[in-house]
């Protein structure tokens, strides 16, 4: 019995040593593939997306925006994730159906379905809808310069509501970014000062800084970048908007055209018409930053002013610009106007929509206020017939729809973004 075992004990040094003698004439690749795959990879498999370091400031031009972009998958999430990691603490959520995070590689569908732009619906009324706008300034958002994004601001909060409603549970939103009279005051001075704009259709204005200045064209580009890196990866939120040359509304083709007062404050103080073209394509650019959000631009007529002061609409360079958009974003590009009512605006807004309809495919429509959209089932029919993705409804939307019309003109919204 003791032969046996010292037997076996010099047969398994031999082994061993024969072992090490081939490994040593095969080199260090024979080495390698004896020892396992471990050494290979050590700590079992790893994410292919390394982990990329803070974005940086993104320079915008007619190129685009050059930026590093956020991993999909590494960056660490303030929201709670509707996919937890295997290694995470689990964390209980309200939500049914958590909605599933894409692929890398895929754009998020585009918001689809009535919408609600005041912020979240009744909860009586969500079977109804598709989702909600979040309505948000740049001053909440950074309130100063160099600022990382605020937290818990206005679309953690729309986030976190949609985790925690069940009624809610499936809808989707749209980030508007209001610029322009709510700039912070940080990017008022880096622009060289403020200047005062009047809308007198509304009758609401403000300052707003020098949009059409590379300082703030650079500010609002930066604004993208920390904001994609953020709700980039987020599937709740399908859409934001491109908004950094605006003035009063997010509408930044509007230039206040029917205020003297408002035009002769923005020549005195430097804008140019070509200045102005070439704010609207680097705000454009600047959308780069997003990667798998659909980005939208509310359009309109372009009102030029001339350095002379004169005005005039150029609705040829609003089509320019939806060719920019999809050139430059593919099929991340959402073209919009905030305007829609029973009533025709005229020959140009008519020229526009049939631009809007041939360019497509994505696009969405506001609807006027109530007091002036007219018959708003008349409207949305209107925008369905466009091929629009969403509408999105005025105050007191719920008085003016039916039920049984909400119901259809939702499906008919979402069968066309399909």
């Amino acid at each position: 019995m003791m032969f046996r075992k010292t037997f076996a004990l010099c047969c398994l040094l031999g082994s061993l040593l024969a072992a090490l003698v081939v490994t040593a004439a095969a080199g260090p690749a024979a080495s390698t593939t004896l020892l396992g795959s471990k050494l290979q990879n050590p700590g079992g498999a790893r994410d292919t997306q390394a982990a990329t370091p803070p974005p940086g400031t993104c320079v915008v031009g007619r190129g685009g925006c050059s930026v590093s972009k956020p991993a999909w998958t590494s960056r660490p999430r303030r929201t709670l994730s509707p996919t937890p990691s295997p290694t995470s603490t689990p964390r209980p959520t309200a939500t049914p159906t958590p909605t599933p995070t894409p692929p890398p590689s895929s754009v998020k569908p585009e918001l689809s379905g009535l919408v609600d732009r005041t912020g979240a619906p009744p909860v009586s009324l969500a079977p109804y809808m598709g989702g909600w706008v979040v309505n948000v300034t740049w001053a909440s958002l950074q309130p100063a310069s160099g600022a990382s994004i605020a937290s818990d601001n206005a679309i953690d909060q729309a986030i976190a509501l949609i985790h925690s409603t069940p009624a809610y549970s499936g809808m989707h939103l749209r980030i508007r970014i209001f610029a322009g009279i709510d700039s912070p005051s940080w990017v008022d001075a880096m622009s060289g000062g403020s200047v005062y704009i009047y809308n007198s259709a509304a009758g609401q204005g403000g300052q707003v800084p020098r949009f059409w200045t590379t300082p703030v064209e650079q500010a609002y580009a930066h604004l993208q970048v920390l904001l994609a890196a953020e709700y980039d990866t987020n599937p709740a939120i399908e859409d934001v908007t491109t908004s950094g040359c605006m003035t009063v509304f997010a509408e930044p083709l509007i230039r206040e055209v029917t205020d003297p007062t408002s035009v002769a404050n923005l020549v005195a103080a430097g804008y140019t018409e070509a200045a102005d073209q070439t704010c609207q394509e680097d705000a454009i650019a600047a959308q780069g930053a997003w990667t798998h959000t659909h980005s939208s631009i509310a359009l309109n007529p372009y009102q030029a002013i001339s350095g002379s002061g004169s005005v005039s609409i150029d609705e040829a360079f609003t089509q320019t610009l939806m060719s920019y958009c999809h050139s430059t974003l593919g099929n991340r590009c959402t073209l919009g106007n905030n305007s829609i009512r029973t009533a025709s605006l005229g020959t140009q807004y008519d020229q526009m929509y049939s631009s809007m309809k041939g360019t497509g495919p994505t696009l969405y429509f506001q609807t006027a206020q109530a007091a002036l959209v007219g018959n708003l089932q008349s409207t949305v029919l209107w925008a369905i017939g466009e091929g629009a993705n969403d509408v999105e409804l005025p105050t007191g939307f719920e008085t003016l729809l039916t039920a049984t019309q909400m119901q259809a003109d939702n499906q008919a919204l979402t069968a066309d973004a399909q």
